[in-house]
């Protein structure tokens, strides 16, 4: 097993139009950042397994049939008496992407630390995390005691932060167990405005210095449409993005995410060993996968092949 990966799935409900009333017309869509990352590396061909946990009535049964369809081992799948969460998309007219949730309480938040199978995590090269599932008092332990096994075990750990300030019953609290996290990570993926509001600085490239003191080895900092900035030992650079119109932006993070860690699965190499060939290429294919999400309506559809990937990095101009 290549990655596993642990926290939430739910329904994005995402805009499709309108009906013949003008009322908004949704379609419903797997999603949830570590799905969409377990999801979009096996497509890459990346062995995946997710640790979470599923609503008990058929929203949650139609994301177990998206994981079993896109390959992802399901050893680590519980299931809840709650209820399934919701993500409500709004996409601007340039794509960018906002939310509203319906989840407090839901399935995914109810994983406890009983509910980790430690054996996947034993299996894996990579551990990857996101903060969602830091956002319940459940799960947050969950959470902690995966990661904390992970590390234990010499696992690379992933983390993408993912910051999501209105699933917070506690803002003060959620950003400190974010930064408890943060030293644990050995790969952190960050947003342009993430990794300002959790370094405390002003500048993306201080930012990236600032957490690879906290002990990660690798910073990527994405940059929308600019592409992404990385960071790994005394490499670093800025990637271009790829000339496609986004269209809706949901999903292309862990895209990226999936893209990158997919790539340097590849390589097969222990992350101490890379080279400046090796990190750009991570990159590029990163920054690919994620543009050519952006060019697509949905999420876990809307993420590309291995095939379709190299296609863009051939024929498709960067900006």
């Amino acid at each position: 097993m290549d990655i596993c990966t642990l926290g939430e799935m739910v329904v994005d409900l995402t805009p499709v139009g309108k009906s013949i009333n003008g009322n908004i017309l949704y379609e419903q869509n797997p999603g949830g950042a570590p799905a969409n990352v377990a999801c979009a590396a096996a497509k890459l061909n990346a062995g995946t397994s997710i640790i979470t946990m599923l609503g008990r009535d058929r929203f949650g049964a139609c994301l177990a049939e998206t994981l079993k369809k896109c390959g992802v081992c399901m050893d680590g799948v519980r299931y809840s008496d709650e209820r399934t969460g919701f993500a409500v998309i709004t996409l601007s007219e340039t794509g960018d992407r906002s939310f509203d949730f319906y989840r407090d309480p839901c399935a995914d938040q109810m994983l406890s630390p009983e509910d980790v199978s430690l054996d996947l995590i034993d299996q894996c090269k990579i551990f990857h995390l996101s903060s969602v599932s830091l956002t319940g008092e459940i799960s947050e332990k969950a959470t902690f005691y995966a990661l904390n096994y992970a590390k234990e075990k010499g696992k690379l750990v992933s983390f993408d932060v993912n910051y999501r300030e209105l699933l917070a019953v506690d803002i003060v609290r959620y950003k400190k167990l974010i930064g408890d996290a943060l030293p644990l990570a050995d790969i952190l993926k960050v947003s342009e405005e993430e990794s300002l509001i959790f370094s405390g600085l002003e500048d993306v490239e201080q930012a990236a210095s600032h957490f690879c003191r906290l002990g990660a080895k690798m910073v990527v900092v994405t940059l929308g449409p600019k592409g992404c900035y990385y960071l790994y030992d005394k490499l670093s650079g800025y990637i271009p993005a790829y000339d496609l119109k986004a269209v809706d932006t949901t999903g292309a993070g862990d895209s990226f995410v999936a893209a990158m860690l997919a790539c340097f699965v590849a390589l097969r190499k222990p992350i101490y060993e890379l080279d400046r060939e090796d990190v750009t290429a991570m990159m590029e294919y990163a920054n690919a996968a994620g543009s050519i999400c952006s060019s697509r309506y949905g999420t876990i559809s809307a993420m590309p092949s291995h095939e379709e990937i190299a296609d863009c990095l051939k024929n498709t101009k960067n900006w």
